[in-house]
């Protein structure tokens, strides 16, 4: 006898999610050696923007110190992501020998990115096979652009060498039809570290907008300027962030949506300049106390509360904040341990000889010191150790105590700032009790 399947519909609905995900999988690991290594987009392993970011910087600092001649293009594409003809797409699928069959799993969300990726990868193999681009050093690796995404900057040591680069640019655009969104390329000029201002380069009626010493350039997030000062860019920083971070306390949520949102919007601000720009433990620790004085300000911190604590994660009995302090030092090793594990790589190598104390990484130093992060060990240790603040440590930490149970209100209670802040204070004994006297009892 036949049943009734009623559920026949949902089984292969969901057979055919788990098969999608099960090819993207598979062609994400394939297809992601593909793309030249100037594209650090959708590419496993590598450090994205932060990586070009830092990249950029040496370039710009060998040139002021070294007093080099150095030229460079911005090029913005007009919806890029939007504007790749569709036969294009379908074409560089037949180059990568990518059978047609699999294009309905290539359109999914996760692989656009990717397939995107692919179509400007032709753009990257022409400026390479040009010759020309930026040396680090002599006789060595020449780099002719960076590439995230659809933000191409380009290299050249002049501005003849340039004008090559930007021919094939715009040749390349022309044979896929996309269009350049004029009002966001520009070029700069550098003769002997002085930023020279020539007339407008047109090209193909396109002109690209000469900068001069004054002007700046925002790319991949930062400004960029060979003139800009390094505290103009750390001032700037520090506006954007102390601005999240008052948008962050002055919102209704509950305390611990607070400290994530501090953690997750607030604080990458400066975490990505972190290992690029030099940052002293001076700046670092006023950052962090300026933290503590706006939350205080806005009743999100008691003034008597423990320090220590605020930065223990939840789970331990914290409140999970993370130290600008602690975040930079271990940025700088982990960006250090990432360029030292591409040393072989011909454009990392060549960068890792030139940084020559150009950043706060010195690559090119052997011995150099690994800076100390204190551990959540360390500062459980620290909390434990304080007279007053440590009675409640070793409470809650007692072989009959549950620690567990005790921090499920931290890590998942719907309490406001305030009043989260102010019971935290009363638990570790910084608050004064007040007692009425009445006649024959005390409250």
């Amino acid at each position: 006898m036949c049943q009734d399947r009623t559920d026949e519909p949902d089984r292969h609905l969901s057979e055919e999610r788990s098969l999608c995900g099960f090819f993207n999988v598979s062609w994400i690991g394939k297809l992601a050696n593909v793309p030249a290594n100037a594209q650090n987009g959708c590419r496993g392993g590598s450090r994205g923007t932060k990586e070009l970011f830092f990249i950029d910087s040496v370039a710009s600092q060998l040139v002021k110190c070294n007093r080099r001649n150095f030229s460079a293009a911005w090029i913005d594409y007009k919806k890029a992501f939007d504007s790749v003809p569709h036969l294009w797409l379908l074409r560089v699928l037949e180059l990568y020998k990518i059978d047609g069959a699999v294009q309905d799993f290539l359109e999914d969300d996760c692989l656009n990115p990717l397939w995107f990726c692919l179509s400007l990868n032709h753009l990257s193999t022409l400026l390479e096979r040009s010759g020309t681009g930026f040396q680090f050093r002599r006789r060595d690796t020449k780099v002719s652009h960076l590439l995230y995404m659809d933000d191409l900057k380009l290299l050249a040591p002049n501005a003849a060498r340039l004008m090559e680069l930007l021919k094939i640019t715009t040749e390349f655009r022309g044979s896929i039809r996309m269009q350049l969104g004029l009002d966001k390329c520009a070029v700069v000029h550098v003769d002997r570290r002085q930023v020279t201002q020539s007339a407008e380069i047109s090209l193909e009626l396109s002109n690209f907008k000469t900068l001069s010493e004054a002007e700046s350039y925002r790319y991949l997030g930062m400004s960029h300027c060979i003139g800009m000062p390094e505290v103009n860019m750390k001032q700037a920083v520090c506006k954007v962030f102390l601005g999240r971070l008052t948008k962050v306390l002055r919102s209704y949520l509950s305390g611990a949506i607070k400290v994530r949102a501090y953690n997750g919007w607030v604080l990458p601000t400066l975490l990505y300049t972190f290992g690029v720009l030099r940052w002293t433990q001076t700046e670092l620790d006023a950052l962090d106390r300026r933290v503590r004085t706006t939350m205080t300000h806005h009743r999100s911190h008691h003034p008597k509360s423990s320090v220590m604590r605020l930065y223990t994660p939840r789970k331990c009995g914290g409140r999970g904040l993370l130290s600008a302090k602690s975040m930079h030092k271990r940025e700088v090793c982990s960006l250090r341990a990432y360029f030292e594990a591409r040393r072989e790589s011909a454009m990392h190598g060549d960068i890792m000889v030139c940084d020559k104390y150009l950043t706060p990484l010195s690559l090119a130093k052997e011995e150099w010191r690994r800076p100390v992060v204190l551990s959540i060990c360390d500062r459980e240790t620290v909390w434990m150790e304080k007279e007053l603040h440590g009675r409640f440590y070793k409470a809650l930490h007692a072989p009959h105590m549950d620690v567990k149970a005790s921090v499920q209100w931290l890590r998942f209670g719907a309490l406001f700032g305030g009043n989260r802040s102010f019971f935290l204070c009363i638990v570790q004994y910084r608050m004064r009790w007040l007692r009425r006297k009445t006649k024959g009892s005390t409250f």
